[in-house]
């Protein structure tokens, strides 16, 4: 479970984050929305630990019930994975990244154990990678090279996953892929938040939707408050259309 509890950061004066409070639980799916410049990665790089709790202005994060600033290092890779909106191409191959995601589970010789590499190849099978495992990152696409960092994250096998637009790059059927990966980890009982721009996928993917305005907390419920809220109109400026699709009430958003 990923909690805030009243979180407030700024830079040099400026309110970057207000009093946030966002729930992540175990077994969900909670989606993070809101306009450009909200605050919405601050807020995601704060959760992971690249800004840490000395930099709050106030509040405080829990994972699994611990304070983040009580892990160290390896103990937050070991329970909190993170996959950032901007993804680095490094000159190493896909099967090289992903076993980067066993790190927190080997020693210090860094040497990978017969299931580090099972849960590797499984990762890479699982994400239909297998042909890119000799692959340099450096010379993926876009959308490949997200599907393989996704993938690292499998390997990880944390409680807690952390996404920033992780669809951002990818094509219907890559997306689609993605969506129902995480479906599947919520099953496992894992607790999920991620960072969605489109707001048809978040309604449409979420267990709870979180939004940021202006660095607060404005709304937080279902998918289904969300869309009855007057949030869609005030903050984004679009209106909820709903259509039937076999049987199943499904929402576009328009202005």
């Amino acid at each position: 479970m990923i909690k805030c509890n009243s979180l407030c950061y700024s830079v040099k004066k400026k309110h970057i984050l207000s009093d946030i409070d966002l729930t992540a639980n175990n077994g969900e799916i909670t989606v993070i929305i809101g306009p450009n410049g909200s605050g919405k990665t601050s807020l995601m790089r704060c959760i992971a630990g690249i800004i840490s709790k000395k930099e709050f202005s106030s509040g405080n994060i829990l994972i699994n019930g611990k304070d983040t600033a009580d892990y160290s290092q390896a103990e937050r890779a070991a329970v909190l994975s993170y996959m950032p909106q901007s993804l680095a191409a490094p000159q190493i191959t896909v099967s090289e990244l992903v076993s980067y995601g066993r790190s927190p589970y080997i020693g210090s010789f860094g040497i990978l154990s017969d299931r580090d590499k099972k849960a590797v190849l499984s990762a890479i099978d699982r994400m239909s990678l297998t042909e890119f495992s000799d692959t340099p990152v450096s010379v993926l696409s876009g959308g490949e090279k997200q599907l393989a960092y996704f993938a690292m994250l499998l390997t990880q096998n944390t409680d807690n996953l952390l996404l920033d637009e992780p669809s951002s790059s990818l094509d219907e059927k890559h997306k689609a892929k993605i969506f129902d990966e995480l479906s599947e980890l919520k099953k496992e009982g894992k607790a999920i938040l991620l960072i969605l721009h489109d707001i048809t996928d978040a309604v449409s993917i979420a267990d709870s939707i979180s939004v940021i305005d202006g660095g607060r907390s404005v709304f937080h419920g279902s998918p289904d408050q969300f869309i009855s809220s007057n949030i869609p109109k005030n903050v984004f400026g679009i209106t909820p259309y709903e259509y039937k699709s076999d049987g199943k009430s499904m929402y576009f958003f328009s202005r």
